[in-house]
């Protein structure tokens, strides 16, 4: 309600940890199907993909496919309002977590960052890792 026209990007790092969150989304929080896309890199078209970005409200993606259809310009990033980051201990150095966040960074200020893991770091110095390259743009 507060972003009607907001886009809403579940990211996990392989198609089958992206195929639980879909299962979680639609048994357990209810979103409607017919907002959502799944994008895995498997099949459809990158004009296919294109147009999902501009219809859908909510998806379920791989990093590597947010990065990619954002430095193609296809995903709208200036309409993101919320990514949430599974396995976001992933999310270090040049890993497609850090290239899609700075890539939505850089045209979009105003977005939210849910990051979850279960494994953060051993120590202060990889936690804080984490956390530089999910939210210091």
């Amino acid at each position: 309600r507060w972003f009607p026209t907001g886009k809403v990007l579940f990211m996990a790092p392989t198609r089958s940890l992206v195929m639980q969150q879909v299962d979680a989304c639609y048994s357990i929080v209810g979103i409607p199907k017919n907002d959502t896309a799944t994008m895995i890199g498997a099949g459809g078209s990158i004009q296919s993909r294109a147009e999902q970005w501009r219809n859908k409200r909510v998806f379920f993606a791989t990093p590597q496919v947010v990065a990619n259809d954002a430095a193609r310009e296809n995903f709208p990033v200036k309409s993101a309002v919320c990514l949430v980051v599974d396995e976001a201990h992933r999310a270090t150095g040049q890993y497609a977590y850090v290239t899609a966040i700075q890539r939505i960074a850089a045209q979009n200020p105003r977005f939210r960052i849910m990051a979850l893991t279960a494994t953060p770091g051993s120590t202060i110095q990889k936690v804080q890792e984490v956390i530089a390259a999910n939210f210091e743009m």
